[in-house]
C-alpha cells in the first residue's frame, strides 16, 4: 500500500530553530567570579508525527504550532577561598537560574492526542510543558 506524505516546506519540531547565547563574566577580586548569561530561543515549533500529515487536508493546513519565543537570564557567583585547610580547597558559590521568573513553553506537542481540540495545528492543539520557575542552589566545592 502507497502512503503519501505531506511534509514539504515543515520545520523541524521538538527544538528551536534559533538558539543565541550571551555570557558575561566579571572578577572584580582574586578567586572571585560573576557571571550573567542570557539565553534566547525562537522558532520553537512543536514536535509533530509524520503519521498525521498524510491526508489532503494535511495538505492544506500541515505547519505545526510555534510556540512563543523566549529568553530566560541566569545569574552564576563563585569564589574560592584565598586559604586551604590540610590540602583542601573550598570554594563557595551560587546560581539563580531563571532570575526574572520568566513563564515560557519549554516543549509542545502538536496536535496532542490527550489534549487537542480541533486538530489544526494550532495553539489549542499543542500540548505544551512550561519551562522551569526561577530557583537556586548555594553550596561548597571541596578540591584535594
Amino acid at each position: 500500500m502507497k502512503e503519501t506524505y505531506y511534509l514539504d516546506g515543515l520545520k523541524t519540531g521538538d527544538a528551536p530553530q534559533t538558539q543565541l547565547a550571551l555570557v558575561g563574566s566579571v572578577y572584580p577580586l582574586d578567586g572571585l567570579l560573576g557571571q550573567v548569561v542570557f539565553r534566547h530561543y525562537r522558532n520553537h515549533y512543536a514536535d509533530w508525527d509524520p503519521n498525521t500529515r498524510n491526508t489532503e487536508e494535511a495538505k492544506e493546513n500541515r505547519i505545526a504550532w510555534q510556540a512563543p519565543d523566549y529568553s530566560v537570564i541566569d545569574f552564576h557567583a563563585s569564589y574560592t577561598l584565598p586559604f586551604n585547610l590540610g590540602g583542601i580547597g573550598l570554594q563557595l558559590f551560587a546560581h539563580v537560574f531563571n532570575a526574572l521568573d520568566t513563564e515560557y513553553v519549554q516543549d509542545a506537542v502538536d496536535n496532542s492526542s490527550f489534549n487537542a481540540f480541533d486538530k489544526d495545528h494550532t495553539a489549542d492543539d499543542a500540548e505544551v510543558f512550561m519551562g522551569l520557575p526561577r530557583s537556586y542552589n548555594v553550596g561548597l566545592t571541596l578540591t584535594y
